[in-house]
């Protein structure tokens, strides 16, 4: 089957959506680069028959000027701050503006009737510091969401530091907490040790995490780095 979701715009343009992460029976768009500046967000789409998808006509715009890219992710949770499915999307922006970067979180227990959590949290200090003063979070290329031991975590791609694996205690999701915040060629030079990359653009691009014999494992897409596996069992204390 094939879609194109019109029903809140209007006809896509060519390389609109950038990402889309698929749960249950729904699929999230994230809408991206168009020239107007105007679309960034997230159209859900019912796909519970695959031949026949549904434009639900339901939009999750971002904040004013910003869009999502590489970034889409729902998982289910059931803590004492929240429970129900979580969607967390990046945030990069298309025009100046002072609020948004980072990451927006949704509840999308019911995709047709989706909650804003939290939008625009994420890294706002500077090198090797997660908070700081301002109203504009860093902008992320990506994020991924995980659990452990009762806790939700979210990893977040940061665009603007050489510390650009992101990571914040998403268990209350209107309320995220930072954790850490890591350059991996600083912290693991043996990245770029002989045999060298091929290139010299060592950075974050994108990651997953995964529970691996009982520890929680992430692989980092490290661009001329390569991929990395990293312990982060203790997301405060990874281990290569």
């Amino acid at each position: 089957g094939s879609l194109e979701p019109s029903a809140v715009f209007g006809p896509i343009v060519e390389g609109q959506i950038a990402d889309l992460a698929v749960y249950k029976n729904y699929a999230y768009l994230n809408s991206w680069s168009e020239e107007s500046c105007s679309k960034g967000g997230v159209y859900i789409v019912d796909i519970s028959n695959p031949r026949k998808p549904v434009d639900t006509g339901v939009f999750l715009p971002a904040p004013a000027k910003n869009y999502h890219g590489e970034g889409a992710h729902v998982i289910s949770v059931s803590s004492r701050d929240f429970t129900g499915d979580l969607l967390a999307v990046n945030n990069e922006t298309c025009a100046p503006t002072e609020v948004g970067g980072g990451f927006d979180l949704y509840d999308v227990t019911d995709p047709r009737k989706p909650k804003v959590l939290v939008q625009g949290a994420g890294d706002f200090g500077g090198e090797g510091q997660l908070s700081g003063q301002g109203t504009k979070a860093n902008e992320y290329h990506s994020v991924f969401l995980w659990k452990d031991d009762g806790r939700v975590y979210l990893v977040g791609t940061d665009n603007e530091e050489l510390h650009d694996v992101d990571i914040f205690d998403v268990t209350n999701p209107r309320d995220p907490k930072p954790v850490n915040e890591i350059d991996m060629l600083d912290k693991f030079p043996q990245i770029a040790e002989e045999p060298s990359p091929y290139g010299n653009e060592v950075f974050n691009h994108d990651m997953v995490v995964k529970e691996i014999g009982g520890r929680d494992v992430l692989l980092d897409s490290y661009w001329d780095g390569g991929y990395l596996l990293v312990d982060i069992e203790n997301p405060a204390s990874p281990k290569y």
